[in-house]
């Protein structure tokens, strides 16, 4: 009995949620210490969702995988980052963390239940190429 338990603790090890295995992001200043002066960019279910570029100012530029790029600014609410873009009065926020040193994201929504999750394929320090009088460079 004892060797099927020890199996069964070693089995249940072996599959632990990826959840157990993230380090959450807990402050402000360590999501400010990992995006400032950075662009990220996500993927969704392994694709190529968006990009985002972050800047010390607290000022953000999302580029969706489209080509459409949003002005917006980033703070950390409650646990949670928050983004607001120019001309979309709904505030977006995100539970944060760190998984094999990549930042993910999951949308909180209003009902309680998570939305999509981004996960970090990369970062640079490229400025996105988002041109206009009013967004990017």
């Amino acid at each position: 009995m004892r060797t099927l338990r020890t199996w069964l603790v070693v089995l249940m090890l072996a599959v632990q949620p990826v959840w157990l295995a993230a380090e959450p992001i807990v402050t402000a200043e360590e999501f400010a210490r990992r995006v400032s002066g950075r662009t990220v960019h996500f993927t969704w279910n392994g694709e190529y969702f968006g990009s985002e570029q972050y800047y010390r100012s607290g000022r953000a530029l999302w580029r969706f995988a489209s080509g459409l790029c949003q002005e917006g600014f980033w703070e950390f609410d409650g646990g949670h980052v928050c983004f607001t873009y120019v001309g979309d009065p709904e505030r977006m926020c995100w539970r944060t963390g760190v998984e094999n040193g990549r930042i993910y994201a999951t949308q909180v929504v209003a009902s309680g239940e998570d939305g999509i999750t981004l996960t970090e394929s990369h970062s640079d320090d490229s400025d996105l190429p988002c041109p206009g009088p009013l967004v990017g460079s």
